[in-house]
C-alpha cells in the first residue's frame, strides 16, 4: 500500500512549510484532514488518516506541535461545507488536506476566500480548485 508513504510526505511537507514560513515552534500547529470516512470509501479515507498520524508523530519528534484534526465528509458536498467551516471557524486549522472531486469542488470558493493553504487530493482540472492557496496532489 502506496497510499500512507504517500500522504505521511505530502502532510510531513505541508506542516513543515507552515512551520518555517509562520516560525510557529511553541504554538501548536493544526491541520485539517477532510475524507470519507463513513459512506463508499471509508478504507480509503481510513488509511489517508492512518498516513496523517504518521506525518503527524514525524513532525512531533522533530519538536513540532502538531494536531489533526480529522472530519468525515461521507462523500457529501453538504456535509463536505458545514466540515470545512467548522475547521475554519471553530478548531483554527493553519492547513487543509481534502480528497474526493465532488467534495473539493464543493469547498473550493470557500477555500479560496479564507486564505487557507489547502492540498486537494482531486483528480478533476478545474479554476475553481486554483489559486495562490490551493494545490493538487495529482
Amino acid at each position: 500500500m502506496m497510499k500512507k508513504p504517500v500522504i505521511s510526505a505530502v502532510m510531513v511537507g505541508l506542516a513543515m512549510l507552515f512551520a518555517a514560513a509562520a516560525g510557529v515552534r511553541a504554538e501548536e500547529l493544526r491541520i485539517g484532514v477532510l475524507t470519507d470516512l463513513s459512506a463508499k470509501m471509508p478504507t480509503w479515507g481510513a488509511q489517508t488518516v492512518r498516513g496523517a498520524e504518521l506525518a503527524a508523530a514525524d513532525l512531533k519528534a522533530a519538536g513540532i506541535d502538531v494536531r489533526l484534526v480529522v472530519e468525515d465528509h461521507a462523500l457529501s458536498t453538504a456535509k463536505a461545507v458545514t466540515a470545512f467551516r467548522k475547521l475554519l471557524d471553530v478548531d483554527h486549522v493553519s492547513a487543509l488536506y481534502v480528497e474526493f472531486s465532488l467534495t473539493s469542488m464543493a469547498i473550493a470558493p470557500a477555500v479560496r476566500e479564507s486564505r487557507l493553504l489547502a492540498l486537494f487530493n482531486a483528480p478533476v482540472r478545474s479554476s475553481v480548485l486554483l489559486g495562490p492557496y490551493s494545490f493538487r496532489s495529482f
